[in-house]
């Protein structure tokens, strides 16, 4: 019997007509644990976003555009039929599929409760009723599934993160009015406690929920306690109480239920209304009042991050040094040099691992802008072209995202010129100063203003926030078209403007940037704000036309590469160290 078939007798047995399946976890990681990758064995489908739909004579996979080719080779297209979710969402796609008293059925720990009740609803306005599943469907079948991960926690240093726990917890419990706060998201649950570990991939945070006794000033934490050390216990235990992960819900019940719960419905699960509400705790719906203290970085939390970043240049400077150095000598491919990369960035002690798995592109790969190479059918890089690598690491000091494109052979001309457009709005917004109060979208169009004038654009956004040694991308606020969060002083964002043309080349240049103040002030009283770049890698100057620079920007690039030689070249020896004086020579 195959997966969809005894997935289908699951059904049958809790009454449901069809099934709703997101690539999801209970704390809605961008990166889910091996263990919560269900959509991935039911389907085969190994992308990082996409939604499953069965029903008892069909199925439907829903991906968006950036993994509609790689959908189609790995979907069995016998058992499940391909959506694209941004034109046919799969709650429609399954209303419309369903009849009039039928049940979809759906696990409560992987929607949010905003998404629950979106669905619910529009479930009941076609008579279809929306059912909770308190056993996950494909749990009950899927016989080898790995267990919960539960990695060594440890503790940060308060000189990197700049404020003890106790201080953390004063000042959000501060901001909270009720008695408590049910917080599931794992990199806050990590930035209040300052702890780190290593249960998902490239995220340095541990399964967990948390909630915090406003009035004691103290977190109730829901987590596997064998993975911490007798020294950390300790150190911990005036202010952090330790329960089993599958506690929660115990805990929750023995509350008051003349009490008041706070919680984000944007972030916690369905599954967390419940017991709350069965408890007869009052609930207090808020925004996380976590999100936004810790995307605004302290002057502790900078420092550490531009520690990272001159670390990070390093590795980068050693690697793209030997790249082009081997290119057109030695077999390199797509995957080969992600190893290389990855044993340079291992130099450093305070190494963590990867902060996502590298967009590595050659050619016409380049040019899929959410490329994950396999070596399987990883290019050959060699001949010409352009070679984009998207990567990051996870440092003790901090977490960095970098995108660099370098010619491989020979250049056109249709490809410098390309280039030194993106650079143009790389570096517009990377100079820009404005009043407080401006959003992403606002800026965003700084970086796209020399594509539009050309016919040209990017499908993507133009920068996210950024985690200190947490998530590589992270709220609330970010450079878009739908950005509409503020930008604040002391948040970490990306500035990646990119090019891609389908089947040939693509280009993207990102550094991260600290949002600073200027010290100045409008005449209408707000301050202003600007962008400090802590990515410290060379742009590669055979890309670069200076005939479409003005001044200013000419000036930028030389200032910029003055500084990567300040702080990289202490770092570097030989080869590695002409490499990158020879490349960050003045324009």
């Amino acid at each position: 019997m195959n997966k969809i078939s005894s997935l289908r007798d699951q059904m049958t047995r809790h009454g449901v007509d069809g099934y709703y399946i997101p690539m999801a976890d209970a704390h809605q990681n961008e990166y889910p644990s091996e263990s919560a990758l269900r959509l991935r064995w039911l389907t085969a489908f190994t992308g990082s976003a996409g939604y499953c739909v069965v029903l008892k004579k069909k199925a439907a996979v829903f991906v968006d555009g950036r993994y509609t080719l790689q959908a189609k080779k790995q979907l069995d297209a016998s058992l499940f039929k391909q959506e694209d979710y941004t034109k046919t969402p799969p709650i429609d796609w399954a209303i419309e599929s369903l009849n009039k008293g039928d049940v979809l059925g759906y696990d409560p720990t992987l929607l949010t409760i905003r998404q629950q009740r979106t669905y619910e609803k529009k479930c009941q306005e076609k008579n279809i009723a929306f059912k909770a599943i308190a056993e996950n469907l494909i749990d009950e079948i899927w016989q080898d599934q790995p267990a919960l991960p539960s990695t060594d926690v440890f503790s940060l240093e308060v000189s990197l993160v700049g404020q003890t726990t106790e201080q953390k917890i004063k000042a959000v419990a501060d901001a909270v009015k009720a008695d408590y706060l049910l917080i599931s998201a794992l990199d806050s649950i990590a930035w209040l406690t300052n702890m780190r570990a290593s249960d998902i991939h490239a995220s340095p945070v541990f399964l967990s929920y948390a909630i915090l006794d406003v009035s004691h000033k103290i977190i109730h934490l829901f987590t596997d306690e064998n993975r911490f050390s007798q020294t950390l216990k300790s150190k911990i235990s005036k202010t952090i109480k330790l329960h089993e992960y599958n506690g929660l819900e115990d805990f929750i019940e023995r509350l008051s239920d003349k009490k008041t719960i706070a919680l984000d419905i944007n972030e916690t699960s369905s599954w967390c209304e419940n017991a709350c509400r069965q408890s007869g705790l009052s609930i207090e719906e808020i925004t996380n009042p976590i999100a936004l203290k810790k995307a605004c970085k302290n002057k502790e939390e900078q420092d550490s991050i531009k520690t990272a970043h001159e670390l990070d240049g390093a590795a980068l400077s050693k690697f793209f040094a030997w790249f082009d150095e081997v290119q057109n000598k030695q077999d390199m491919t797509e995957t080969s040099v992600e190893e290389v990369l990855y044993n340079f960035r291992a130099e450093a002690n305070s190494f963590q691992g990867v902060s996502f798995d590298p967009i590595s592109g050659f050619a016409e790969n380049g040019a899929v802008i959410h490329y994950r190479a396999v070596e399987k059918t990883a290019l050959k890089i060699e001949g010409n072209g352009l070679y984009l690598l998207d990567s990051g690491g996870q440092y003790i000091y901090g977490t960095t995202d970098l995108t660099r494109v370098v010619v491989v052979g020979t250049p056109t001309q249709e490809m410098i010129e390309a280039y030194t457009l993106v650079l143009k709005g790389h570096i517009a917004l990377a100079s820009a100063v404005f009043p407080e109060g401006t959003n992403g979208a606002q800026l965003d169009v700084l970086a796209r203003q020399y594509l539009w004038a050309k016919g040209m654009d990017y499908a993507h956004g133009t920068g996210h926030g950024v985690g200190m040694f947490l998530n590589v991308h992270e709220g609330p606020a970010g450079i878009s078209p739908r950005s509409l969060e503020p930008i604040k002083a002391g948040m970490l964002l990306s500035n990646e403007p990119g090019y891609y043309k389908e089947g040939e080349y693509g280009i993207r240049i990102e550094n991260l940037v600290l949002v600073k103040e200027t010290g100045d002030i409008l005449e209408d009283g707000r301050k202003t704000l600007c962008f400090e770049t802590v990515s410290l890698v060379p742009f590669d100057r055979r890309l670069i036309d200076t005939a479409l620079l003005n001044d200013m920007e000419i000036k930028w690039i030389n200032e910029y590469h003055a500084n990567v030689k300040e702080k990289i070249l202490p770092q570097l020896k030989e080869e590695a160290a002409n490499w990158l004086i020879e490349n960050t020579k003045a324009l």
